[in-house]
């Protein structure tokens, strides 16, 4: 549902490229970085007292002993490089990866904001009329039936309410809650974790804006397969 409309009829800038490729590189860092955090506690909460049976969701088999005491490290679960980074049971490289990728995701968010308004490419991405909701509808529709909806020299109203979707809300929120986890934000600004509901109902939303953007990115290339095979397959056989 995220998909390109023609691609040949697109155009797009050295700019436009360069950011979606290190806006891909450095989501992938975030996201197996995370659940490298994550595994040194992989039960999420809406509440901060973190009581035995509280969870909404967990992604470990070990369970906890209610006739002995248990520490942070009885928690931590393995999870393997392939998914993590690093992976086996390394918080500490685990936040340093996560960090570093946050302030670069950042930097080229704000890069590609900026130039997104200095530049026409504005008018391709931004909905300008609430029609966008229905014609958004209809699209959806449309790939659900297996039709592809093209739209040559822009995007089709779904891919538009998507994107900006995603970069004008579920990236600043991703962001929002991060900041919302950290114990020196929590000790300056009790005010702001308050509106997560403390610091694991904030944890448990940064883990489904994660969600979220493994769905976005797997709709996303879904579909500019579904409409980059047919088209290449097309200029092969004609060629």
């Amino acid at each position: 549902m995220f998909g390109t409309t023609s691609m040949m009829a697109l155009d797009y800038s050295l700019w436009l490229r360069a950011a979606h490729f290190f806006n891909f590189l450095l989501l992938s860092l975030l996201v197996r970085s995370g659940l490298e955090i994550l595994s040194a506690h992989p039960r999420f909460y809406w509440n901060d007292h973190c009581t035995t049976g509280s969870e909404w969701l967990k992604f470990t088999k070990k369970r906890r002993p209610k006739d002995q005491l248990r520490t942070a490290s009885d928690e931590e679960t393995a999870f393997p490089s392939a998914i993590a980074l690093p992976g086996h049971e390394n918080l500490g490289l685990g936040r340093h990866w996560h960090f570093l990728a946050d302030f670069a995701w950042v930097l080229t968010g704000l890069l590609y904001v900026m130039l997104l308004f200095v530049t026409p490419e504005w008018r391709r991405l931004i909905p300008t009329s609430w029609q966008i909701v229905p014609d958004a509808w209809y699209t959806l529709r449309s790939y659900l039936s297996f039709h592809l909806v093209e739209t040559p020299g822009g995007y089709n109203a779904l891919q538009q309410l998507s994107y900006a979707a995603v970069i004008f809300m579920l990236a600043p929120f991703s962001i929002a809650t991060g900041i919302a986890m950290s114990p020196a934000v929590a000790a300056r600004f009790p005010w702001y974790i308050k509106i997560f509901h403390g610091r694991q109902g904030a944890r448990s939303l940064h883990f489904l804006a994660l969600c979220a953007f493994i769905l976005f990115f797997i709709g996303h290339v879904t579909i500019v397969g579904s409409a980059w095979f047919p088209e290449r397959a097309g200029t092969d056989c004609s060629g």
